[in-house]
């Protein structure tokens, strides 16, 4: 299956490095890698299909309206991957352990419209508002996730608020959950820490004794730590056939 990566400059710059070298190391089904946006220099734009930047009517790059307008390209075929850089596979996996999971179910007396949140709340509005959903569960778990083109683009086509006239990174929605609670996709109720670890703090842990149960992980910038970097480093220490 082809897995796609949309990506920007980060502050490390080695993420999609050791992302895709995770991916070689346990991910068989593997077929084509796009990337959109921004490739770094160390990898081979010959190995990857390299997609220009995709911003808004007013030049900003928004998550929600960018995936769906990916989804519109006649490049773009069937079921898709979609990872991230700061995502990384721990074992062999195949498509059919990328599922959504589960982080929370949404309460309105737990709301917090900053950051973002923000993005997540309004998602919730919408699905509440327009479709009239008593239960929503946040599946923003940061991992990779199956979505199939047509149906992405059946959800999205006259949703609320994808971010296509927005100012703001934030001012789109949260495309995973929009779409398995639209999209007519079974979902199973799992909680995300049962599979993935997530580091979004600067303090430093026993990684492989903290991983070592899990199936994947991401980090932020401020979980990227020093001790975190290792790890990676020494996890995946070979090059992958998409580094120059």
């Amino acid at each position: 299956m082809d897995i796609v990566y949309f990506n920007s400059p980060s502050n490390w710059g080695e993420e999609l490095r050791y992302s895709l070298r995770s991916v070689e190391t346990y991910y068989e089904e593997l077929d084509r890698i796009f990337i959109v946006g921004y490739v770094p220099s160390y990898i081979s734009e010959d190995s990857i299909i390299h997609i220009q930047d995709i911003k808004n009517k007013n030049g900003v790059y928004i998550e929600s309206y960018a995936r769906y307008i990916f989804c519109k390209l006649s490049i773009c075929q069937g079921n898709f991957i979609l990872l991230c850089d700061d995502q990384y596979l721990l074992r062999p996996l195949t498509s059919s352990d990328f599922v959504p999971l589960t982080v929370e179910v949404l309460k309105p007396s737990n709301r917090v419209d900053t950051g973002w949140r923000r993005m997540l709340w309004r998602t919730y509005d919408v699905l509440t508002e327009d479709y009239n959903l008593q239960l929503v569960h946040n599946l923003e778990s940061h991992t990779p996730i199956i979505f199939n083109k047509n149906k992405f683009i059946d959800v999205f086509s006259n949703f609320r608020y994808l971010g296509e006239y927005g100012n703001y990174l934030y001012d789109g929605v949260c495309t995973i959950t929009s779409y398995f609670h639209l999209s007519g996709t079974k979902f199973d109720i799992i909680p995300a820490d049962l599979v993935r670890a997530g580091f979004v703090s600067n303090y430093t842990v026993n990684y492989p004794k903290v991983l070592d149960s899990k199936s994947m992980f991401f980090h932020n910038d401020k979980g990227l730590t020093k001790d975190l970097v290792e790890y990676l480093k020494s996890k995946f220490p070979n090059k992958s056939r998409f580094e120059i």
